[in-house]
């Protein structure tokens, strides 16, 4: 369906329009049995024979007013999500799973929140522990980076990208990088990461998949968002 025109456009570019209502855990896809009046609905198809072919056509200038809008990419469909053990949301492009475990986190015992899903061929993650002692900060940061890098075997190729968060607790550890690396079978494998804090929250966000584009990852990045 024409309907389907904005899935993968972030909510600030949905058409050069006016940014999506921020919603929780809900997308441009969950509306489409009952349409709002924001800007991810479509008309509706009168039984009028011209308003039926104004509504078509108006649906064909959308689906190709997504291909030429910068970082379009139709099979991915933007949700925001609450992460609450920080305080923040993360914008997905698939409906994630929420997992919690206990691991060792630079030598520290704590419980690891993790909330990721697939979506054309790449997998969204974030990552949020509480590190009980506020000196343990740094290396927990230092040791999300470190794993994700020994995973994809990719120490020789790790690239910090030029990147902030607003609300974050500034630590020397922090920041955004690509790795580029392989799977166990050989093929190549490529991740967008980054790592941050606030208080004693530790977050990590993630994309990995087999070839990256600013069109899978920047609205990812750009829609982390902590609570006022």
């Amino acid at each position: 369906m024409v309907t389907d025109c904005f899935r993968g456009v972030h909510p600030a570019e949905c058409g050069g329009k006016a940014p999506l209502v921020r919603q929780s855990v809900k997308s441009c896809a969950d509306q489409h049995a009952s349409p709002s009046r924001d800007n991810c609905a479509m008309p509706r198809l009168w039984s009028s024979p011209r308003r039926r072919h104004r509504a078509w056509r108006f649906g064909v200038v959308c689906a190709l007013g997504c291909l030429v809008v910068s970082g379009c990419v139709p099979s991915l469909n933007w949700r925001e999500v609450a992460v609450p053990g920080p305080q923040m949301t993360a914008l997905f492009p698939c409906r994630p799973v929420s997992v919690a475990r206990p691991v060792l986190l630079a030598g520290r015992a704590v419980t690891l929140a993790l909330q990721s899903c697939e979506a054309g061929g790449s997998t969204y993650a974030v990552a949020a522990s509480e590190i009980p002692d506020p000196a343990g900060v740094a290396a927990a940061l230092r040791a999300l980076r470190e794993a994700t890098s020994r995973n994809l075997a990719a120490g020789a190729d790790l690239r910090p990208e030029a990147w902030s968060l607003a609300g974050t607790t500034p630590q020397a550890e922090a920041g955004r990088w690509r790795l580029g690396g392989h799977r166990p079978d050989g093929q190549p494998l490529h991740a967008d990461t980054a790592v941050f804090a606030r208080g004693i929250w530790v977050v990590q966000a993630t994309v990995i998949g087999p070839s990256l584009s600013d069109a899978k990852t920047q609205p990812f990045f750009e829609g982390l968002r902590f609570a006022p």
